[in-house]
């Protein structure tokens, strides 16, 4: 087979904002453990990742052999643990872009985004804190393992096969890696709890209050917005709503903000203004519709200049 073989709280936010992940980008972070009296693969799989059946990774980390995960570690060695990263989104930040940074390829955003609950394609609010999981390298022996066995073992289970080829970008066509091939297993199962590395710059907090400030005021102010576009109130959409900076906004949110904004810029005839609020919508999801019977041709037109898609299935 042939392919690649290669919201917290903010007291906790800023507790961790001096601590960041290191190594290449598209490395996991390791932190460094060194071994006391009595400790085995087995009890530190419990102790950072929550059971013990995970020490396989720690085995796999540090070139270990199966047989050993039961056995007692020398005291005073070190080990390598892979621990996840936690980051707080900056505005515009595209998950391919973060794939890249942190997971070594931007093919693996689709990833990123199931783990965190996000759309295929869409960004992330800014200020949204994202988990990123560790990934562990696999090396196949002469025995030629399948990915089923690959999955049934480290990921336990084998339907999950699919998992381990979409994230090495493997063929369709095949079902076993060959002799000294490589791959990847991400570990999106492993809920890590405070193992889990922070990286965040020095405006993170700032970010993570800005967005929980903006989605609170949006929460107050978009019923009585849709209201008032409505009645044909396009003033008061524009006060609602106007000075938003959807950024940190999700994306559901931020598109209906942005749609009433425009839509009330071509009510006043100012097209320009509504352009950049329909571009600034669309960059955020470029599938989104809007409703042919909330909105009039003229909305509508300058919204399918700008590529956006419009739903006339029901009312």
């Amino acid at each position: 087979m042939k392919g690649r073989s290669s919201a917290a709280p903010a007291a906790i936010l800023a507790a961790f904002l001096s601590l960041a992940a290191s190594g290449e980008a598209g490395a996991s972070a390791v932190t460094e453990h060194q071994v006391r009296s009595g400790e085995t693969l087995a009890l530190l799989a419990a102790e950072y990742y929550g059971h013990r059946r995970y020490a396989i990774y720690l085995q796999l980390e540090n070139g270990l052999k199966e047989t050993e995960i039961a056995s007692e570690l020398s005291r005073g060695s070190t080990l390598s643990v892979p621990v996840g990263t936690r980051i707080v989104t900056r505005p515009g930040a595209e998950l391919t872009e973060l794939a890249e940074q942190y997971l070594g390829d931007a093919g693996r955003a689709e990833f990123l985004a199931n783990h965190n609950d996000l759309g295929k394609g869409e960004i992330p609010a800014a200020g949204r804190v994202l988990d990123i999981p560790f990934h562990v390298a696999f090396t196949a022996n002469d025995d030629e393992p399948s990915l089923e066995d690959i999955a049934a073992r480290y990921l336990r289970d084998a339907g999950r096969a699919d998992l381990l080829r979409d994230y090495n970008d493997l063929d369709d066509d095949g079902d076993t890696l060959d002799e000294g091939q490589t791959i990847l297993i991400p570990t999106p199962h492993i809920d890590q709890r405070s193992a889990r590395r922070p990286d965040y710059d020095d405006d993170a907090e700032s970010r993570v209050r800005a967005r929980r400030k903006l989605e609170a005021a949006a929460f107050r102010s978009l019923p009585a917005a849709t209201h008032a576009w409505r009645r044909g109130d396009y003033d008061r959409v524009l006060r609602e709503l106007g000075s938003f900076d959807t950024d940190y906004l999700d994306a559901e949110t931020a598109l209906e903000v942005s749609v009433l904004v425009g839509g009330a810029h071509i009510a006043f005839g100012d097209s320009d203004a509504a352009e950049k609020a329909f571009a600034h919508a669309l960059s955020r999801d470029p599938h989104y519709e809007i409703s042919a019977y909330e909105f009039s041709p003229a909305v509508r037109k300058v919204w399918q200049d700008l590529g956006g898609g419009v739903d006339t299935s029901s009312r």
